[in-house]
């Protein structure tokens, strides 16, 4: 058996509007936790009550896991009057057939108005014995990143990890410093990644493998891709392509306004992502192609010989550039490859904030009850569209609500025969849960407020 990471649990504090928030896959409350068949989570609630919250703290994630430094904008996902946001996160791992558990959690805090750092994180993990029987979970390592003299938690692991890298003890130091001062994360930094690759330890595997999954496996898509499609001014074409072993994963922007120049390589990655994608897009949208096509050569700004070429939309014998198709059909087109990926892959997280967007309600609750029946990977996933709770089971389904120290709940009582949908309406209006579900509104106070706005413009 190959190597698989499936994620289990998150769990975060003062990030955003959450002061509090825990959430378990569906996969999860099945004890189904090496399961490599379709894992889905849609999260659902009222605007400014959580949902992209989590999208965020994935993404935070992702960042962490890769060593690459903190995205610019995350020094204000603290919550306004608290010091500190904190994120864990469960796992399940998978390598040849051996299994593991592990847990990473990290603490950041604003070293200044302009950049959020890491202040701690910890690595914990269970390996399953031979006998199948699971030990607690142990401190791998638990770094502080602001200390200059002590390199990792408990003091002996701090020589464990120089005595397994072949490094000395005050080289990791420098590397730790670097890590905190990008912003980023020591334990999943290049330098530290790359020293560990050597190394026969179990530790160091599982450490090399929840980098692995980060980088090439955990992708997020948030609502910053949909505003050039909404614009009509860009597509960003998300890939994950494998060649002779080695994965590529990422996206690329396409103009909608006119032909794109770009280098051979990006040429070539989209239209072996077109040529995937065209295997199922006329089954979502029928009788509909998509055409990269080549329209000359330029020269880029290095120097280099570019590729200009369109992106066209094929049906039967009409052929028209895709900016003129709808923003659903152009944001199917930007993340379809992506998705194919995670259906095919139980290795394979994928989140998307709004997904609902521009997308027919029919068709969305087609899709996901395909993925949620036949697929393999994971998919998270943020929508107001409620089709979904129609299509879903119930454990798939999570629900913020209006209290912030525990903003994720699932519905209770909610029996086999029951319409959640309607059941989530009942709960809105009737309450009957444990935590308030919506903040409610009054239909004659909001005319009321309409009225009283429009006497102010005379």
């Amino acid at each position: 058996m190959g190597r698989c990471v499936r994620l289990q649990k998150m769990e975060i504090d003062h990030l955003l509007n959450v002061e509090h928030g825990s959430i378990r896959m569906a996969c999860n409350l099945q004890q189904d936790h090496y399961a490599h068949r379709a894992d889905v989570l849609g999260i659902y609630g009222q605007n400014g009550s959580g949902k992209t919250t989590m999208i965020h703290a994935l993404s935070l994630l992702k960042c962490l896991l890769s060593g690459d430094s903190l995205p610019q904008e995350a020094v204000h996902y603290i919550t306004m009057g608290a010091s500190q946001a904190c994120m864990m996160f469960e796992f399940t791992l998978e390598d040849a057939g051996h299994k593991a558990r592990a847990v990473y959690q990290v603490t950041f805090t604003k070293q200044d108005t302009n950049r959020l750092a890491v202040a701690e994180e910890q690595f914990k993990l269970s390996v399953q014995r031979d006998d199948g029987s699971w030990p607690a979970l142990r401190t791998v390592a638990k770094v502080n990143m602001e200390s200059e003299d002590i390199l990792l938690l408990p003091r002996t692991r701090g020589k464990w990890l120089a005595e397994c890298t072949g490094q000395s003890s005050a080289k990791l130091m420098v590397w730790k410093l670097l890590a905190f001062r990008s912003g980023g994360s020591f334990l999943f930094s290049s330098n530290l990644q790359k020293a560990l690759t050597s190394v026969d330890n179990e530790d160091a595997r599982q450490l090399l493998l929840l980098s692995i999954y980060g980088r090439f496996s955990l992708f997020i898509i948030g609502t910053r891709g949909w505003g050039p499609i909404n614009m009509n001014a860009m597509i960003p074409f998300y890939f994950r392509l494998r060649n002779d072993n080695f994965l590529n994963e990422g996206s690329i922007p396409v103009d909608l306004i006119g032909p794109t120049v770009m280098p051979q390589k990006e040429y070539d990655i989209i239209r072996k992502t077109i040529e995937m994608l065209d295997c199922a897009i006329d089954k979502i949208i029928p009788n509909l192609q998509v055409e990269l096509v080549e329209v000359g050569h330029q020269l880029l700004s290095d120097g280099s010989r570019g590729v200009a070429a369109e992106l066209v939309s094929v049906r039967g014998a009409n052929r028209i550039p895709l900016r003129y198709e709808a923003e659903g059909i152009k944001k199917i087109v930007a993340i379809l490859q992506i998705l194919i990926e995670a259906y095919n892959h139980p290795m394979m997280t994928l989140a998307i904030d709004e997904l609902d967007a521009g997308i027919f309600e029919y068709l969305l609750g087609e899709v996901l009850q395909v993925f949620q029946k036949r697929g393999k990977g994971q998919l998270i996933f943020t929508s107001h569209n409620l089709r979904p709770l129609e299509k879903l089971p119930k454990q798939s389904i999570i629900f913020t609500t209006t209290n912030p120290k525990n903003r994720y709940m699932r519905l209770k009582n909610v029996k086999a025969n029951n319409n959640l949908r309607n059941v989530y309406f009942s709960d809105i209006t009737l309450g009957g849960e444990s935590e308030e579900l919506y903040e409610q509104t009054n239909q004659y106070e909001i005319a009321n407020a309409f009225s009283k706005a429009g006497e102010l413009n005379g």
